[in-house]
This record gives C-alpha cells, sequence and structure tokens, in this order.
C-alpha cells in the first residue's frame, strides 16, 4: 500500500511531516494486519478504521473533503478487505462516519501503545505526551464518576420509603400496566381492574382498586 502512503504524504506535506505518525503510517501501508491479534481477541471494524483515519484528518487540520477523496481514492480496497458490505454501502458508510466525525466534538486519541489496531508506536512520536495526558485526564474524570455514583447511591441506599412514597411507586407502576392492557391488548377497564388486584396492587393510599377509582385515576394519567 506504499502508493497510498505516498499519496497521503503528499497532501500531508502542506501541514507537517511530523504529524504523519507511525500509528497511521502503519495503518496506511499495511492496513488492519489481522496477524497481531489472538483468535479470541475483538477485531477492529471498518468503522473503527474510518474513524481513525477521519479525526486524525481532522485533528492535524485537513478538510472533510480531503479526508473523504483520500480514503475513497486510496483506501477503499483496505476497507472492502475487512468487511463483508458492498462497495456501494462502504462508500455510503465512510461518508457519514467522515461527516460525523468532522460535525462533532470527537478528538483524535490514538490510543498510544494500546491503540485499538495494534498499530506501531513509540515514545518518540511528537504525539505521544499529550495522548497520555489524555488518558490520565480520561481516568481521573472516570474515577470521579465513579466516586460521585457511588456515594450517591449510598445517600439513596441509606433513605427508606414512607408507606406513602411506596404506594405511590406501586400505583404508578399499576398504572403503566393498565395503559399496556387498554391500549395494546384491548382489554376492559373491568378487566384491567381486576386484574391489577390480582396482582397485589394498591391504590396510592394503600387500600383495594376500585373500579371508579381506577377510572378516576385513569383519566388523570392519561391526560398528563
Amino acid at each position: 500500500m506504499d502508493e497510498q502512503f505516498v499519496k497521503l504524504k503528499s497532501i500531508t506535506d502542506e501541514i507537517e511531516t511530523k504529524q504523519l505518525y507511525l500509528c497511521i503510517e502503519d495503518l496506511v501501508k499495511n492496513g488492519v494486519d489481522l496477524a497481531r491479534f489472538s483468535e479470541t481477541e475483538p477485531k477492529p471494524a471498518r468503522q473503527d478504521v474510518t474513524q481513525y483515519l477521519a479525526a486524525w484528518f481532522k485533528y492535524i487540520g485537513m478538510s472533510e473533503s480531503q479526508c473523504l477523496n483520500w480514503i475513497l481514492e486510496h483506501y477503499m480496497d483496505e476497507l472492502l478487505r475487512i468487511s463483508q458490505s458492498s462497495r456501494s454501502r462502504i462508500r455510503h458508510s465512510t461518508k457519514s462516519n467522515v461527516k460525523y466525525i468532522f460535525n462533532s466534538k470527537v478528538n483524535f486519541n490514538c490510543g498510544c501503545e494500546k491503540n485499538i489496531f495494534k498499530a506501531s508506536c513509540t515514545r518518540d512520536c511528537v504525539l505521544y505526551e499529550e495522548m497520555q495526558e489524555i488518558e490520565r485526564n480520561k481516568k481521573i474524570a472516570k474515577e470521579a464518576e465513579f466516586i460521585a455514583y457511588s456515594a450517591n447511591n449510598a445517600v439513596i441506599a441509606e433513605r427508606k420509603l414512607t408507606k406513602r412514597e411506596k404506594y405511590l411507586a406501586q400505583f404508578n407502576e399499576a398504572m403503566e400496566i393498565a395503559e399496556k392492557c387498554l391500549k395494546e391488548e384491548g382489554m376492559t377497564k373491568v378487566q384491567v381492574v381486576s386484574l391489577l388486584n390480582e396482582r397485589g396492587y394498591k391504590t396510592k393510599t394503600g387500600k383495594a382498586i376500585s373500579y371508579s377509582v381506577f377510572t378516576n385515576e385513569w383519566t388523570i394519567y392519561k391526560n398528563k
């Protein structure tokens, strides 16, 4: 795939040669080398490759059209090789993926040595420290999110629901069941009331559900 690499190098020379990172060079020259993966390891999909390359094009300041044209003209054979889709389907998907990357807040994150393609990487890469910092920040953010989530769950667990809250919660559940029975299963209101009582559902005050109570509550519920 040296021809593709030469073409890619010629358009990136407009920016900086050093931005043609080793992982990108490996992907362009060798494609996704499936021999680097064991039988049990998940293999990267066509979409993964397309979005990775698109994010890189975007990162180094190339345009959406430059990215799309290069992939369609010089990388289509590789996408066909790792996919079972037709050429026309891949073209359509590639356009969608490139457009998504360039119009989103997705930034290029090569993954360094842990990149999903097992592409070549070197610590001498000009991008290495920046990518490591991104990974550190992601880890810190994830840990903070987990701590906040755990603390919130602990507060919820400590607080016991009052009887009124319990009755209200189960009654709301009963109304959801009633809605499905009436709208999807064609049951009558009488049948629904009977079903809810059979299943042990109560009113908001913990009493058996009567037809009149159900009718009134159903009118309120469906008009919300």
